[in-house]
Parts: C-alpha cells; structure tokens; sequence
C-alpha cells in the first residue's frame, strides 16, 4: 500500500504515518526530517526573494531522496511540501487528508512543544517561536488547498479529528489481520 497523508501543521500527520507504517510494515518517509536532513530550517528564515538557488536546490534534494525512497510497492509518506505532494499523487494507491480545525491543529502543536516532541523532532524552541504565527495564518488557506490538489484523486480519505484518526488505524488494523496469505 502506498499512502499520502496530508494535512495542515498540528494535524497529527506523523502520528498516523507510524501507525500505519507499523500495520501495512511499509517504511515511514517523514517529510519534515529529509527537510532539516538539507539545512530547510536556516533557509526558511530568510525572506521569500532571497536565496532563491539555495531554495531551488533544497527542493531538488529531496524531491530526489523522496523519488528514491518511494520506489517500493509500499510506503507511507506525510507531509506538506506541495512539490512532493504533486509528485506523489499519481504513485499513491491512497490519500488521506487531515483536516483538524485551526483551534484543534494550533493546540496540537503547543502540546507538541510543552511535551518535549518538537526536540525529538530536531526542532528547538526558536523554531517554534518561528513556525506557530505561520501556521495560524495559513491553516485555512492550506487546508483549502490541499483539498482542491486531492479532489481528483482516485482513493481519499478525509479525517476531520482524533477520534476519527482512531477508528481508522483500528479499522485498517483489523482488516490486515484478517487478510489471508
């Protein structure tokens, strides 16, 4: 199986691609981590019109990495990079878009850092600092986005809260343990 999973920062993208990593034993392509892999954050922080080589090439690399890794007939990928995305659409056999309100997604992500995740993650509290007005201001427009990106795709799947997300890795779980060899 190969899956997509998409959605705005603080949707719980990476915490649905591990599940089912686990139940489909298909490798978890982290988009986030092959970004700060190729120095995103320290380019990221400068402004839109600077650096625009630098930013092409970060692109190109892991564009590369993420055309390499996703050779198999199995994988799960989650992540926003609309270059990826559009990359991946016609090779995913699923898509799966979480689309958490903004309240839901920007408490998420507080939890995330109060927790101690974001260190785990390779991001520090400057990142943080960084990343939350973005996500605030754009929650609504990328939700939008991806939505019209995905709607001619052949299998979605929209999770609208964590209840759901839930009761789909339950569901996806039982039905691989019930599938005959």
């Amino acid at each position: 199986m190969r899956v997509l999973i998409i959605g705005p920062s603080g949707s719980g993208k990476s915490y649905l691609a591990r599940k089912l990593s686990q139940i489909y034993q298909a490798p978890h392509i982290e988009l986030d981590k092959i970004w700060l892999k190729y120095g995103g954050r320290s380019l990221y922080r400068t402004k839109p019109d600077e650096l625009i080589a630098e930013k092409d090439s970060l692109r190109d690399n892991i564009l590369g990495e993420v055309k390499s890794l996703t050779k198999g007939k199995d994988w799960v990928v989650d992540g926003n990079y609309s270059y990826v995305r559009d990359a991946l659409l016609d090779k995913a056999d699923r898509v799966i878009l979480i689309n958490f309100t903004k309240s839901t997604a920007i408490g998420n992500l507080i939890k995330r850092q109060l927790r101690g995740e974001n260190r785990r993650r390779g991001y520090n509290l400057s990142d943080f600092v960084f990343h939350l007005p973005r996500a605030l201001k754009n929650h609504s427009r990328s939700s939008q986005k991806l939505q019209q990106s995905i709607a001619s795709h052949k299998d979605v799947v929209v999770l609208t809260d964590k209840t759901e997300i839930n009761s789909y890795i339950a569901f996806e779980r039982h039905n691989r343990d019930n599938i005959k060899p």
